[in-house]
């Protein structure tokens, strides 16, 4: 192979990956725009439909103090002169009033269960949503893993784990890792493997934050795990430890 054809060749490749980064970093902001939205939406919802459930459970024990109430009267009553019987028909009639709206406040109850239960069922469907998005993704990355090593994997809908490989000269294929949460505005890197020093960790964080350019955090992001992977085997501890 030529000198010119190698090159030819290089340059393929950046522009790939530039688009490759581009079309990364768009789908990252509109997911985690998205992400923010619903997981504010639902929690909204959530609280509005606990605060409703608690405000229903006090109702159903109030009513269940004054049906308490209730019977105990009607023993007092059934127990006195023959004369109140009207007396006892009223405090009846109220026991079986008070029992339907016991019945239909449980129902309610039933329903903000189902309602809760349904939007905890939409947002674990829109983590998976997420993760398929990502899967799709797969045969694309595929020829950047053969060059860098790289997987992305979705952990959690606001988690993203960044798995590179061919670090280690010894072990091309073991796994060195970092942690990206994505789940406000602005990005948090999380844990490592190996764990890289946290002073440079909130380096890294800092400098994402601010030039927003995923290949260049990805490339710093290597880099850290590859010095760690050296230091690991030469017994040493990073600068400044």
């Amino acid at each position: 192979m030529s000198t010119e054809s190698a090159i030819d060749q290089f340059d393929a490749l950046q522009r790939q990956m530039s688009e490759f980064s581009a079309n990364v970093d768009r789908t990252l902001a509109d997911k985690r725009v998205q992400l923010i939205s619903n997981r504010k939406d639902h929690a909204v919802k959530l609280e509005e439909l606990k605060t409703q459930n608690t405000s229903l459970q006090s109702q159903i024990r109030e009513l269940e103090e004054k049906e308490s109430k209730t019977k105990e009267n009607l023993k007092s009553a059934f127990e006195s002169l023959q004369s109140r019987r009207v007396k006892v028909d009223e405090l009846v009639s109220k026991q079986e009033q008070l029992k339907q709206e016991k019945a239909l406040l449980e129902q309610q109850i039933g329903e903000i269960s189902k309602n809760i239960e349904s939007s905890s069922n939409q947002l674990t469907k829109s983590q998976n949503n997420l993760e398929n998005q990502m899967k799709k993704n797969y045969p694309e990355l595929f020829k950047y893993e053969m060059y860098l090593g790289l997987r992305i994997e979705v952990i959690q809908v606001d988690l993203m784990k960044f798995v590179f490989t061919n670090i280690d000269p010894e072990n091309y294929d073991r796994p060195f890792w970092v942690e990206l949460s994505v789940s406000e505005d602005a990005y948090r890197v999380g844990r490592s493997f190996p764990e890289i020093e946290p002073g440079i960790i909130k380096l890294l964080e800092n400098e994402f934050n601010e030039h927003r350019e995923l290949v260049k955090f990805l490339r710093t992001a290597r880099n850290l795990l590859r010095e760690c992977s050296e230091r690991e085997k030469n017994g040493t501890s990073a600068p400044g430890s």
